[in-house]
């Protein structure tokens, strides 16, 4: 029967290694819905941030007509894209009340005033009232 001391080892048993495999999984396990969680958190905290763009951008057209003497109204529409199309460089969304159009992400819906956000949810204009929904 022969002995070794705990000094003299040069290697993990293969007992230890599997409890280092066991606790690593389960600290993935852990980590990753939350991972996700945050990414769906950070999307949805994004697509906020243009909606509220977008309606302060339509206020702000309202109070450059009354100014201007135009009378207080509303963008006509928002852009110029096809309907059923994706937001792109060369098809940018929000031309006409933004300095800085979107061009990623979005798609326009079915209708000509109905845009639907990455994470699917559809919003619409509506030029007499100026509301964005």
């Amino acid at each position: 029967m022969r002995v070794e001391k705990a000094a003299h080892r040069k290697a993990f048993t293969l007992v230890e290694l599997m409890i280092i495999v066991v606790l690593l999984s389960i600290l993935t396990a852990l980590s990753i819905p939350r991972y996700v969680n945050a990414r769906e958190r950070a999307e949805e905290a994004a697509e906020v941030k243009i909606v509220k763009s977008v309606r302060t951008a339509i206020e702000a057209y309202r109070a450059g007509q009354i100014m201007h003497g135009g009378g207080a109204v509303f963008p006509e529409k928002l852009d110029d894209a096809p309907t059923e199309s994706d937001a792109g460089p060369t098809n940018p969304f929000f031309v006409h009340i933004m300095d800085i159009p979107l061009t990623s992400g979005w798609e326009k819906g079915s209708t000509i005033h109905t845009y639907v956000s990455p994470s699917g949810n559809e919003f619409v204009y509506r030029p007499e009232t100026g509301q964005f929904q």
